[in-house]
Parts: C-alpha cells; structure tokens; sequence
C-alpha cells in the first residue's frame, strides 16, 4: 500500500469515524477477536488528554516529569450495538476480569472467548467502575 492511498484504507476499515471503542454507561455486549497488546499512557490534567509513553529509556518527557504512566490495553472486538470490527481500549480493571473469566470452570478459554462477553460499566471519571463481566446469554459463532 501507499501512503497516497490513506483515504481508500480509512474507508475499507472504517478509519476515522470516532477512534477507539470504550466501553459506554450499562451493559456492552461484544466478542472479542484478538489478543490485547498493552501500552503506558500519561494523562496530563492541564492538557485534558492522555499522551502515549515511549518509556522512561527512551525519553519521554512525562516520566521525567515524574507522571507515573498506566497502562492500557488494545484488542479487536466486534461492538453488537452496531455489528462493526472496532479497536478496543481499556484499563487494566477490564483485562483482569476477561483474565479471571477465561480460567472459571463454567467460562474456560485459553486464548480468546468464542462467545460473546457483556461489560457493564457504572459511574463516571474517577467513580467509573467495571463488573460482572460475563458470557452473554447467546453464544454466537464469529
């Protein structure tokens, strides 16, 4: 691919029309479709906005600051409000959970679910909180 052909890829992956998917207010029914890479960010108050860590040995001008990074988590899902592939975004409360639910006895997976999985999430800004992550009530095969 060229870089002269960005328009033609944002419209076959549907680039650009809103970014990651975040999980949003009551239940979030989706599959999961990959593995998650993890990656430190920074969330700068004054700016309002999180900046990407490109680590303390590399220079990154937060660390130095003293901003501790978090990390957070990337993977594919399919989002069933709309039925479209999104790149997911979360914090680590969502992984552990996922990771809990793939060693249960009734929900075992080693890899990636194959049925779908509803997050709910409650609260806002520093009162958010994600539970009961669970199998969702129809398994459906991707």
């Amino acid at each position: 691919m060229k870089f002269t052909q960005h328009e033609e890829i944002a419209k076959k992956y549907n680039i650009g029309t809103g970014g990651f998917w975040r999980p949003e207010k009551g239940e979030n029914r989706v599959r999961i479709l990959s593995g998650f890479e993890v990656f430190g960010s920074h969330w700068i108050k004054q700016d309002n906005r999180s900046y990407v860590c490109i680590g303390k040995e590399n220079g990154c001008k937060y660390c130095n600051e003293g901003n501790k990074p978090r990390a957070r988590f990337l993977f594919w899902i399919i989002d069933r409000k709309d039925g479209e592939v999104k790149l997911a975004e979360t914090g680590y409360s969502i992984i552990k959970q996922l990771g809990e639910l793939g060693k249960s006895d009734d929900w075992k997976f080693s890899n990636i679910p194959d049925y779908d999985v509803v997050i709910k999430k409650t609260g806002e800004a520093l009162e958010t909180e994600y539970f009961e992550i669970g199998r969702a009530s129809c398994r459906e095969r991707v």
